[in-house]
């Protein structure tokens, strides 16, 4: 199961963001916004990968494994994308998001995309 690193709890965050931001929360808004690109690249690695390389490497071969093995894939699958579903509604999550939206972040839309894939390859699976 991938675990998605948090960022440190920034307590300059904890404040109301404004356009006159100090340098303080600049670099608090900097610490998740790098962790949001560091989520988002673990996500899209579990969404990337559409087999088993144990599958992958069977079927090169020319052997064509069993339907266990397909259903093997898919629970795995499912325990990944659940697992990490449930990381991004725990409340620190759901933080950093909050104060990352307040702060216009460029890169919450770009989030929310990926959450959606995320939520569709989750009802797949």
């Amino acid at each position: 199961i991938v675990i998605l690193p948090l960022p440190p709890e920034v307590p300059a965050v904890k404040a109301e963001i404004s356009s006159n931001m100090n340098d303080k929360k600049r670099r608090a808004i900097h610490i998740y916004e790098t962790a949001i690109v560091e989520w988002s690249r673990h996500i899209r690695a579990i969404l990337n990968k559409k087999s088993l390389t144990k599958l992958d490497q069977l079927e090169a071969c020319g052997t064509f494994p069993g339907a266990l093995l397909e259903l093997q894939f898919w629970q795995h699958r499912h325990g990944n994308l659940r697992g990490v579903v449930q990381q991004l509604s725990s409340s620190r999550v759901r933080g950093v998001v909050e104060v990352l939206t307040k702060a216009n972040s460029a890169y919450v839309t770009a989030f929310d995309i990926l959450i959606t894939e995320l939520d569709q390859a989750l009802v797949e699976a």
